[in-house]
């Protein structure tokens, strides 16, 4: 859910008419939030906000759709899901490795799309202000670069 809010959030911000619907109906589809040709993570929507990260917005609207995925077949009931878990409330370290991992690659997406839709806009201040909280995409030389870093890391 925080992955699909997320995403949504920031499209909205972009998409007022689409924002003002789903204030009316309530009803996200991830299918166009995350949508290949104009959702968050698409070409078109990260060359608009920050186009030095185009190139890798196809990797990580994968990496999106690979997590979305994985996760809603627990969210929505998929029987596999039930015998993967167990139908008893006991504690499986397994799968809570699962979730952890997934929850890493949740936060890497939306920190990613974050950047791609705010970080030109910010001031440097704030910037300062929010640089250890993006680390997890520092990774990422635009952003690593927009936060002041050094183009090449070693």
């Amino acid at each position: 859910m925080a992955l699909e809010l997320g995403i949504g959030c920031i499209y909205f911000s972009a998409n007022k008419l689409e924002h003002r619907e789903w204030l009316r109906n309530g009803d996200l589809k991830w299918s166009i939030v995350n949508g290949e040709a104009d959702g968050v993570l698409s070409q078109r929507f990260v060359m608009a906000f920050f186009p030095e990260l185009a190139d890798q917005s196809a990797e990580f609207a994968t990496r999106a759709g690979d997590v979305y995925r994985s996760l809603s077949e627990y969210v929505h009931g998929n029987s596999d899901t039930w015998m993967a878990s167990g139908i008893a409330l006991t504690h499986n370290d397994a799968l809570r490795a699962f979730y952890e991992k997934k929850l890493d690659d949740v936060v890497v997406v939306l920190k990613f799309a974050f950047c791609c839709r705010y970080l030109k806009n910010l001031s440097n201040d704030t910037k300062d202000t929010i640089h250890a909280a993006a680390s997890e995409v520092h990774h990422v030389a635009a952003i690593r670069e927009c936060f002041g870093g050094p183009k090449d890391i070693k």
